[in-house]
């Protein structure tokens, strides 16, 4: 199966627990693909696991105990058991969320250091509302009503900043989260998976570290399913995941988007005929995103952009090519891939950031309500200039790209494993594992910017 997790806790009573079954039994059936689901109670909150098809997306756990119970969803098998000490210190290799019902009548929900299975909430009338799946939210109460902040940063940059999401009433619970709930009252604390380390390392150490781990990650992912395929663009990440399943003795089929006749096409086939890789090409056209855009808004829930997401199109070619797909997500950005890298002047950063997305701002302007046409570049700037203050731009020269990966980056990441999650195809990034995380963290600067 695949799965999404839909929660609601208030307040206690015989007429509050009606209130809560009735309604997750009518958000649970409106949920894509709903085929069954199962809810746990204790006296305060209600959970509900809800099974979809097609299957093959996720693993998940539903455990009762006597007052309360947990439910799990997890990318990645290893992530239904992971203590609860450990939630924020696991990356994509074990990409999970947990929501706890405890007999007392508190909620613990908490997950991975990435979010891997991005996970929405909102408070309303004293009532923790709780869902992996955005839309579910309004069908458990949160108002239908549209964050225009929220909006301009998506038509801008695909995805919102920060927890902000398409809903005024709902937020983003951010990776290496932990979020508690007794009636009237949330705590939130936050672990960061990915973020600068005193500890560094000689160029030589470095790049025994990082043979070594990315030998030992690869291993890891090629050992969850004997029906793999790789996401091959012909790029250097890909390339490296290419490279290091044949090193392993595998032979996977490889899969790029777009015909011979594209310049990404062309190269990703070479890679794959000089590593003796099956290859497939898939042709991209209008006709097919067309076909696949009402099912395609319905999935992606919030973020990203159905133009792009191609495996939402492809759904069922790639169920065809095996039931795990591996991806160079991120293996760029980790290495030194963006064009404030270098800098520290915090003015200097924030303008190198807006100018990779003022051109998207003026050509979504004309679209936009006439009162609301000359409050777009304001409004988007306002929003990447206080993301952007969020961190230390100043204190090293590569701190862009904790700010990228805390933002872009994950939300890519995540709308990725989704997509994949919810067409039964489950997902492995391994320059996302937080071994990996960890090493590339201890890079220096000068390492990231010449280490490509």
């Amino acid at each position: 199966m695949s799965h999404e997790i839909l929660l609601i806790a208030g307040p206690g009573g015989d007429l509050a627990r009606a209130w809560r079954l009735r309604m997750l039994e009518h958000a649970c059936p409106s949920v894509p693909g709903h085929r069954s689901h199962v809810v746990l109670e204790s006296a305060t909150a209600a959970v509900a696991l809800v099974d979809t098809s097609p299957a093959g997306g996720s693993f998940a756990s539903a455990q009762p105990c006597v007052g309360g119970g947990s439910v799990t969803v997890a990318t990645a098998l290893r992530g239904l058991d992971v203590p609860e000490q450990r939630h924020a210190s696991d990356g994509a290799e074990a990409g999970h969320v947990t929501a706890t019902l405890h007999p007392d009548g508190s909620v613990h929900v908490a997950n991975d250091g990435l979010g891997s299975v991005p996970t929405f909430w909102g408070v309303s009338d004293g009532t923790l509302l709780l869902s992996t799946h955005l839309a579910s939210l309004v069908s458990l109460g949160v108002a239908p009503q549209v964050d225009a902040q929220g909006l301009l940063e998506y038509l801008t940059m695909l995805h919102p900043l920060g927890d902000r999401t398409l809903l005024r009433g709902a937020s983003l619970l951010p990776g290496g989260t932990s979020l508690s709930w007794r009636t009237g009252h949330v705590d939130r604390t936050r672990k960061m998976l990915f973020q600068p380390s005193d500890e560094t390392l000689s160029d030589d150490d470095a790049l025994a570290a990082f043979a070594e781990t990315w030998s030992a990650v690869m291993a890891d992912v090629l050992a969850t399913s004997e029906r793999t395929s790789i996401a091959l663009s012909g790029g250097l990440d890909s390339r490296a995941i290419a490279e290091a399943a044949v090193q392993l003795g595998h032979s996977p089929l490889t899969y790029t988007y777009g015909g011979v006749g594209t310049s990404e096409g062309r190269a990703a086939s070479r890679v794959a005929r000089s590593l003796g890789l099956p290859h497939l090409a898939i042709p991209v056209s209008d006709d097919r995103l067309l076909a696949q855009a009402r099912p395609s808004l319905d999935l992606l829930d919030g973020a990203h952009s159905a133009s792009e997401m191609y495996e939402l199109w492809f759904s069922d070619l790639l169920r065809s090519c095996g039931d795990l797909v591996v991806n160079g997500l991120n293996g760029d950005l980790l290495m030194g891939s963006d064009k404030a890298t270098g800098l520290q002047d915090p003015e200097a950063v924030r303008s190198v950031v807006w100018k990779r997305y003022a051109g998207e701002v003026a050509t979504m302007a004309p679209f936009l309500a006439a009162g609301h046409r000359g409050d777009a570049e304001p409004a988007v700037r306002r929003s990447l200039s206080d993301s952007l203050g969020e961190w230390d731009l100043a204190a090293r020269s590569d701190m862009v790209l904790f700010w990228r990966m805390d933002n872009r980056q994950q939300r890519w990441g995540t709308m990725l494993t989704s997509a994949l999650r919810r067409i039964g195809v489950r997902s492995e990034l391994p320059f996302m594992d937080a071994r990996l995380l960890a090493l590339t963290a201890r890079l220096t600067p000068d390492q990231r910017r010449h280490g490509a």
